[in-house]
């Protein structure tokens, strides 16, 4: 990778601080999108220089995608120490969210493929499935929530809001697939299994039963 660095350096007019930027970029991100207008011209660079980009990452123990049909890049890791450090209303949330992908990509996906989602349809499911009331407290706490999850591109929130509930329209993207696979899912079984096993309260064993749905769903 060093000197595949060196020499695009050298023999181009790109400098080392560009590599730089977009490497932080996307590790910040996790995805760039192409049509995305902060994403853009970080897109571009890593689609030019890919195969830099991927000996980078695997160095951090990620890998790094591309996928032309729906125009991002991203990179995801190949162990489970993201999950690790999500809390469990996280890991709660992101599973909500890919069981709603899941179902309703088919009749109702975007071009892009991603679906849009009212809030309330999240706290609605969110709640079936947790049997939590997290997501209910106030608009204020429900947008904190999801802050990572936009962070990462997994998602979107719209200036949009429903008149009743206050919550904004959400686009889910279809990188929710690549974080949340069925095999993603059932070592994520485990590692709730594992911490609710280690802790006391019924909230954080009322998250194993999503895990456990998301992988009947999907296997």
């Amino acid at each position: 990778m060093f000197n595949e660095v060196r020499n695009l350096i050298n023999n181009t007019a790109v400098e080392e601080s560009q590599i730089i930027e977009t490497f932080n970029y996307l590790q910040n991100h996790q995805f760039v999108f192409r049509k995305r207008s902060k994403d853009r011209k970080h897109y571009a660079f890593i689609s030019e220089h890919f195969d830099l980009f991927r000996s980078g990452f695997e160095l951090f123990g990620k890998f790094l995608i591309q996928n032309n049909d729906y125009g991002y890049i991203g990179i995801n890791s190949t162990s489970s120490d993201d999950f690790n450090r999500l809390t469990m209303i996280d890991t709660a949330i992101l599973v909500t969210l890919r069981v709603i992908y899941h179902q309703e990509k088919e009749s109702r996906s975007n071009e892009d493929g991603s679906i849009s989602i009212s809030g309330s349809h999240l706290v609605t499911q969110y709640k079936q499935y947790t049997e939590r009331n997290d997501l209910v407290d106030s608009k204020s706490r429900f947008m904190e929530y999801l802050k990572l999850f936009k962070q990462k591109r997994i998602l979107s929130l719209s200036s949009e809001v429903d008149e009743e509930t206050l919550l904004p329209i959400i686009t889910i993207f279809p990188t929710i697939e690549v974080i949340m696979t069925p095999e993603v899912a059932l070592r994520l079984n485990q590692e709730i299994a594992n911490r609710a096993n280690s802790a006391s309260s019924d909230d954080d064993t009322s998250q194993i039963k999503i895990s456990s749905y998301t992988m009947e769903e999907e296997v």
